[in-house]
């Protein structure tokens, strides 16, 4: 990992001094393909390999009628479908991980593939995106500073850049991979070297120790996923593109939905636009009445595929299904409970410093709880929550 942030610095300035401006887009994603292949020698055949595929079945989708295109573009997300799980069900050591700097290098970076190329497929069919040419799929697929860790960034915010280059930008793009490495290679680190014991073993720490084994490790997570989007951001900056924000003071927010909306922006944005809204616009087709059910539903779903993606075990599908749980609260039963509450209570909620400082604790608090899980096995996660809950 050192090694390559390293090595992608110090070729920055190569690449503004050597490569002219009409190859800048093809030489990064040459540059890109090289340093995948450093990474898994079968990664750039297996990424040019679904590239092609993926041109070839959008070409196919736009000479179809519409009623006939849906039928191609189920069968290439199942196809990814397929691609995902084979590559997440690997081997322990051979796959993609939960956290980025647990490593991991066989196929690594194909999660976040396998959606943006599922992206393209669905865009297309709805006609929001004409085909694109095998480069401009390239270009952004294989763009190595986002390929292993995120943020999943929209192929036309990508695709529409020229990459440009200042002093400004190359300080900023210094500045923010420092912050990266502080954030996932330090803290991140750290904090696991401490709280890993904890929770394997938590009969044997005080209850204020169990407390903040729980915040520090949702603060493991976040300096882990957002110290590596620092990086990547960074990176970008110093090739001349501008990323997408993934983080954005997500663990200081009042309600799990404010927070799940500042928490993993890219990955967040995907799963609401292709997945949540789909989903809960078809069951209200099918009964105007079941609005809140369907937003229920369509949270929970939603909630759910994402601790998938992240892993395939029952612990993260229990964690998926407890956060779209509290989403659900936060959407349905806790506006009904303000409702019925006097004003000037609701108010003072909303509104007062303390509201705010105890309404942010709780949330923290349901967060950190639920996030126990994408550590520990359901068995492990119970011994602790058991463990917290039998203190006096």
């Amino acid at each position: 990992m050192i090694e390559a942030l390293f090595a992608t610095i110090a070729l920055a300035p190569l690449f503004w001094l050597l490569v002219p401006f009409r190859w800048r887009k093809d030489g990064l994603a040459l540059v890109s393909l090289i340093a995948l292949g450093f990474y898994d020698i079968r990664l750039p055949a297996v990424a040019l390999g679904l590239i092609a595929l993926l041109f070839a079945t959008t070409r196919l989708m736009a000479r179809l009628e519409r009623s006939s295109t849906w039928w191609v573009s189920f069968g290439g997300l199942c196809s990814l479908a397929a691609l995902f799980a084979w590559n997440k069900m690997a081997p322990p050591g051979s796959a993609d991980v939960a956290l980025a700097s647990e490593g991991g290098i066989a196929l690594i970076g194909m999660s976040y593939f396998t959606l943006k190329a599922a992206s393209i497929l669905i865009e297309t069919n709805r006609r929001t995106l004409p085909p694109q040419g095998f480069l401009a799929l390239a270009r952004w697929l294989l763009y190595f500073p986002i390929f292993t860790s995120g943020p999943i960034e929209a192929f036309k915010h990508f695709n529409d850049q020229e990459p440009a280059i200042n002093l400004d930008r190359v300080m900023y793009g210094f500045e923010r991979i420092l912050i990266g490495c502080v954030r996932a290679l330090v803290l991140s680190y750290y904090i696991g070297l401490w709280a890993t014991p904890i929770l394997a073993d938590p009969a044997a720490a005080s209850l204020p120790v169990l407390f903040l084994t729980m915040y520090a490790l949702s603060l493991r997570i976040y300096f882990d996923f957002a110290g590596y989007s620092d990086i990547a951001i960074g990176l970008s900056a110093l090739y001349g593109y501008r990323i997408q924000e993934n983080f954005d003071n997500p663990l200081i927010q009042r309600n799990i939905a404010a927070l799940w909306q500042r928490w993993h922006m890219t990955l967040t944005g995907w799963l609401r636009i292709y997945l949540f809204t789909p989903l809960t616009r078809t069951l209200m087709k099918r009964n105007r009445s079941w609005f809140r059910l369907s937003v229920i539903i369509g949270q929970i779903v939603t909630m759910a595929a994402c601790g998938i993606w992240h892993d395939i075990s029952w612990a993260f599908l229990a964690w998926g299904v407890l956060h779209g749980a509290a989403l659900a609260w936060t959407g349905t039963a806790a506006r009904d409970l303000g409702r019925k509450m006097p004003p000037t209570i609701v108010t003072w909620w909303r509104e007062s410093r303390t509201g705010y400082a105890l309404s942010t604790a709780i949330t923290l608090t349901v967060f950190s709880a639920i996030n126990i899980l994408a550590f520990a096995d359901i068995p492990t996660s119970i011994r602790f929550y058991r463990t917290l809950l039998s203190y006096p």
